[in-house]
């Protein structure tokens, strides 16, 4: 189960996103139910095809985080790490 700390991390990284000097913007999404934290970077607000998806998802027998978008095409990258997979959405579209 994610924490407020995880939480807030991706919360944080989404706001910063959204906020920089680039045209690019986060959504960033919690889902209680599953235990699951999705981000989502858009290079350029104006063409939502063009999309970097982030999912980190956890339950008692299961922990995965993985960039399931890249440049609007399915990825399937896997990262080791919560704090991995935020560096990699800091870095998306830029």
């Amino acid at each position: 189960m994610f924490g407020k700390t995880e939480t807030r991390a991706a919360l944080d990284v989404a706001m910063e996103i959204n906020r920089d000097d680039t045209d690019r913007c986060c959504s960033f999404s919690l889902t209680g139910t599953t235990d699951a934290i999705s981000l989502f970077v858009y290079p350029d607000s104006n063409n939502l095809d063009d999309s970097y998806g982030y999912i980190a998802y956890q339950t008692d027998h299961y922990i995965s985080y993985e960039r399931i978008r890249r440049n609007g095409i399915h990825d399937g990258k896997k990262f080791n790490t919560f704090k991995e997979l935020l560096e990699d959405v800091k870095g998306a579209g830029t």
